[in-house]
């Protein structure tokens, strides 16, 4: 009798490896290998029965049973699969969307390189571990694919004009600071300048994160030094005028009061032109003003000793239109001072607006936008008070060019003499 187990060991043993093969692709989730291999092995069966003898029937049922259970393992899964497929499809949207930088009439599409790259990984790592079909899986690796195959290619053309915008830009800041002269306030305001030529490229030129740091580190850098070079140049020129405010104080406390006024007037006539900052020249204007004060009050007192009315009322108006003429000339310094700066609050914000356009963190959005608020209103109150002033002085001229006043109140010995009304000694 034949022995039902015997059988050539090339026909069964290649079915039993086959279905071994099949059973692990459907354990695996593989179901799109796992029904190509199922159909190999169909042909197999068709082809080898007559080697495999009577285990033909086992091997077959070993067969049908393995593919049942992948038909309702496939069915099963195929719910979560189509999910996951769907919220990484909408992941790839966004990761296609989300790092694009505003778009420039003219110039391919461009990233955020330090952003998109993370995201990107984070996109493959949750494809690779999700719950997925075969062919689920390959489309979503390949769209990735084509999501970051032009983000890749723009990279590496950045980079090269990144370098060249990096080095140009240095160039620029290097060439502020060689300008540099110690002593020099021409030289030091040309430096300023200079840097501020790197400002419009910084906010305009393709510069990659890690360049366009460095670059900011240089130029915040230089303008460290420039400022620095510049304060000791305006601190050497206060010390020079407050020697000269402290002599014109003692005068008019000690000496010649006519003295200490035309000391006062000079000082003052030069204060515009003086390289101060506004502390300095605030300090400067209050010594004066206490030089005026005083000498002004030292001649009312000389005043009171006159006998003539007519020298006392020449002197009064002489000494209200020297006011008048002090005020002047400190409107004048004052609008010019401030239409300096309201110049310069114009320059501040395009500068804030530019970093503004380029900023991605909120809290560094939420600080440029209190500055931009800050500078707009310093630029209101500067207006304000260059009108305010101009029509001062506007009023100021018109009286100086009036007729001398015909008569003032005689003296009284009890007090001191009588002064110009409150408008005429102000000038308001």
């Amino acid at each position: 009798m034949q022995d039902v187990n015997a059988m050539p060991p090339s026909g069964a043993a290649k079915l039993e490896a086959a279905l071994t093969e099949l059973q692990a692709l459907s354990q695996s989730g593989r179901f799109q290998d796992f029904w190509a291999r199922a159909l190999d092995i169909e042909g197999m069966f068709m082809t080898m029965k007559s080697d495999v003898g009577p285990r033909f029937d086992r091997l077959w049922n070993r067969y049908d049973q393995i593919t049942t259970t992948a038909r309702r393992e496939e069915s099963t899964r195929k719910g979560a699969w189509d999910a996951n497929q769907s919220r990484l499809q909408g992941d790839l949207r966004f990761l296609g969307s989300r790092h694009r930088l505003p778009a420039v009439q003219g110039a391919p599409p461009r990233y955020r390189y330090d952003t998109f790259w993370p995201h990107a990984k984070q996109v493959e790592q949750a494809i690779a571990s999700a719950s997925l079909s075969q062919e689920g899986r390959a489309a979503l690796t390949a769209e990735l694919e084509q999501i970051s195959a032009p983000v890749r290619t723009q990279q590496e053309l950045d980079k090269g004009s990144s370098k060249q915008n990096r080095a140009a830009i240095e160039a620029i800041v290097a060439d502020a600071l060689s300008r540099v002269v110690a002593g020099n306030p021409a030289a030091v305001n040309g430096a300023r300048e200079r840097l501020r030529d790197a400002l419009t490229p910084l906010r305009e030129s393709t510069l990659l994160t890690e360049d366009r740091d460095a670059v900011w580190s240089h130029w915040r850098e230089a303008s460290g030094k420039i400022t620095l070079e510049g304060q000791g140049i305006r601190d050497s020129a206060h010390a020079a005028a407050q020697e000269r405010a402290k002599k014109a104080l003692d005068t008019a406390y000690n000496g010649d009061p006519h003295e200490a006024l035309r000391q006062v007037q000079a000082l003052q006539a030069e204060l515009g032109r003086l390289n101060l900052d506004r502390g300095q020249r605030e300090q400067m204007r209050t010594v004066l003003h206490d030089a005026w004060e005083r000498s002004q009050g030292r001649l009312g007192e000389i005043k009171i000793d006159r006998d003539k009315r007519r020298a006392e009322m020449a002197q009064r108006q002489e000494e209200w239109r020297g006011r008048m003429a002090f005020k002047l000339e400190e409107w004048s310094t004052r609008i010019a001072e401030a239409e300096e700066e309201l110049l310069q609050s114009r320059q501040d914000i395009g500068g804030l607006e530019g970093e503004l356009a380029q900023a991605t963190s909120p809290a560094y959005v939420n600080t440029l936008n209190k500055l931009l608020r800050q500078k707009r209103a310093e630029i209101t109150n500067a207006e304000r008070e260059i009108e305010d002033l101009k029509a001062k002085s506007a009023d100021v001229r018109t009286r100086l060019e009036a007729p001398p006043r015909g008569a003032v109140p005689v003296p009284q010995p009890a007090g001191p003499a009588p002064a110009p009304t409150n408008q005429e000694a102000t000038g308001t």
